[in-house]
This record gives structure tokens, sequence and C-alpha cells, in this order.
């Protein structure tokens, strides 16, 4: 007997009759899900990504913002051949602070005395002048300055860390000590 009616009146069975349609993939909602993954992967690896940035340009070893350390003492360069002592704060402000502050002043002194040597042999050294350097404290000019700076970032050229055991720390020191 004849299962369809094509064939009961005697014609071919069409080809794509019997055609499977392929089937479809049903949408559960699961696409929303691999978005958020997507975006929260983003996230996380934007964020350890930013810590690690902030790490290394802003606190890191060779960063202008280096650990600020109120016992160690740094000597500050600037532009116009002077150099400061002090503690050198708010290192990436506009205006860096540089605080408890001492400067060199040299003074010169003429070995010769009063009296003229009569020998013709003497030595030309002898006749220079030789410096005399002192630690100053900020604080006791005429004008009567507070102790602290604030310095121009682009003034300064560079700044050092100063051993605990230099000759600058050690009169400072000493100066403290009085």
């Amino acid at each position: 007997m004849p299962s369809t009616p094509a064939e009961s009146m005697g014609m071919p069975e069409h080809p794509m009759r019997h055609h499977r349609a392929a089937p479809q993939r049903e949408n559960k909602g699961g696409g929303w899900k691999i978005a958020f993954i997507i975006l929260v992967i983003i996230l996380i690896a934007g964020g350890i990504g930013g810590y690690f940035i902030k790490k290394s340009v802003f606190e890191g070893k060779n960063s202008y913002s280096k650990s600020e350390n109120s016992s160690i003492w740094q000597a500050v360069f600037l532009a116009n051949g002077q150099v400061y002592f002090g503690h050198l704060k708010e290192r990436t402000s506009k205006y860096p602070l540089l605080t408890d502050i001492y400067y060199l002043q040299v003074n010169q002194q003429n070995l010769q005395s009063g009296d003229q040597n009569t020998n013709t042999n003497t030595n030309t050294n002898a006749d220079a002048a030789q410096p005399q350097i002192s630690l100053i404290k900020l604080g006791d000019e005429l004008h009567g300055p507070k102790d602290e700076m604030y310095i121009a970032k682009d003034q300064i050229l560079f700044w050092e860390d100063l051993k605990d055991d230099s000759k600058v720390v050690q009169a400072i020191k000493d100066y403290k000590k009085k």
C-alpha cells in the first residue's frame, strides 16, 4: 500500500522528502554567561596589570617616589649649583618639600700670616687660600627662614641618599648634640 499521496498517484517520491532538517541548537541563555565570564577575566587581568604598573612606576626601586624614610638624609642638587642636605618629602609633587635643612658655606682663609716671609725660596702654594668649609643650619640667616623649603621639581637636578657614616651626616649629628 502506498504510504504517501504522491505514491498513490504513481508519482516518484520527492528526493528531499526524507531529508532531515539540521538539528537546532537550543539557546538556553548561555551566551550571557560566556560574556559575563569574559568580562570578569578582563577586569581581573586589568586590575592585576594596574597593580603591577603602579608598583613598578610609582613605588619601584628606581622610582622618583622611592620610599620616603624620614631617618635617611638626602643631598639635593639644584640647577643653580646649590646643594642642600635634609629630608626630601612629597617627591612626586610639583614642589617637593625639604625639611631639617643644612648647607655648606665655603670661606677663604689666607694661610700666610701678616708678616712677610723674607725667604726667596718660598713655595707658591703657601700663598694660596685654604678653603674653610662650614655646615650651616637653615634658619639662622638674616631673613629668618623656617626650616622647610619647597623646591620646584624642575630645579632639582638629582638627589642622593646619604650613608649614615658620611661626613655630612656626622657633622649634622654633632650639630644636633649641641
